[in-house]
């Protein structure tokens, strides 16, 4: 059996692999030595719903196959933190499984969330211009 530490490494490759955003906003490219795919956008999709209730979903059973009482003072605070947010908690485009309950969200983009809100960020704290050539060296290292 695995040990919880690698249960949720699992459950958080898993939701950045359907999630690719949610990576790309992190910086990740790579997780516990296996590599992101980076050649797609995250689905929003009724199928691609499906597949992150799924992600949910099973975790939320494999975390039942460990037992609370055997496990030490740090690991029961990632089980009792991974318990409520398999069951009721809420991260981006993922929800407990009691939040299946209501409407998906179905705008990939609004005035506060969405890739204009990352490229502004992105422009305005990763890769500041102050110089006369930041400009000219971003767009080199873009190309």
């Amino acid at each position: 059996m695995k040990t919880l530490a690698a249960f949720a490494d699992d459950l958080l490759f898993d939701m950045m692999a359907e999630s690719p955003d949610l990576a790309a906003s992190m910086g990740v490219r790579e997780f516990g030595g296996r590599t992101l795919p980076g050649d797609r956008l995250t689905d929003f999709s009724d199928a691609g719903a499906a597949r992150r209730r799924r992600v949910i979903a099973d975790a939320a059973r494999g975390l039942s196959a460990f037992d609370r009482n055997l496990l030490s003072p740090d690991d029961v605070l990632t089980f009792d933190l991974l318990r409520y947010f398999l069951d009721d908690g809420l991260f981006w485009l993922f929800r407990g499984t009691s939040g299946h309950r209501f409407a998906e969200f179905e705008y990939p983009a609004s005035p506060y969330e969405g890739e204009h809100a990352t490229l502004l960020a992105y422009l305005t704290q990763e890769f500041v211009f102050s110089q006369p050539g930041d400009v000219e060296r971003y767009l080199g290292s873009a190309a």
